[in-house]
């Protein structure tokens, strides 16, 4: 009885390795083509199914990647949540500052305008008046 018990556990042991490899060349090939990788897609590309691959073992292999390591990920995605947050706020505070910026801008521009209108009638006046003195100037001669 223990022959045949020495045989299934080979057997399974020969299957976890077959598996195990068909993981590897899945990985390294959604690697080299810059593929995302989660399980599904290591599932996909191996021919493992997703249950397979949650089986404790597996999911234990797993780990070695850097995908799948959970301490590594998750302290990694809360830093640089942390960092996109703290660039995001600066970024809001640049843009908040630089409509205000234009705001005033904007109202100075305005003002100037309003400004090189009233010079524009006042030449246009001046203008007028050195045309008519001109024309005195001319009868009276």
């Amino acid at each position: 009885m223990k022959r045949q018990n020495n045989g299934i556990i080979e057997y399974q042991k020969n299957k976890r390795n077959d598996t195990m490899s068909r993981i590897d060349e899945a990985y390294e090939y959604l690697s080299t083509t810059h593929q995302p990788i989660s399980k599904s897609s290591l599932s996909r590309e191996s021919g493992i199914s997703r249950v397979t691959l949650n089986k404790p073992e597996i999911t234990e292999y797993l780990k070695k990647y850097p995908e799948f390591c959970p301490n590594n990920e998750s302290t990694s995605i809360l830093e640089a949540n942390q960092t996109l947050k703290e660039e995001n706020q600066k970024l809001r505070s640049a843009l908040s500052q630089a409509r205000n910026r234009n705001n005033r801008i904007a109202k100075e521009n305005l003002q100037l305008r309003k400004d090189y209108d009233e010079l524009k009638v006042k030449y246009a006046k001046v203008l007028g008046m050195n045309q008519k003195l001109q024309e005195k100037r001319l009868i009276k001669l």
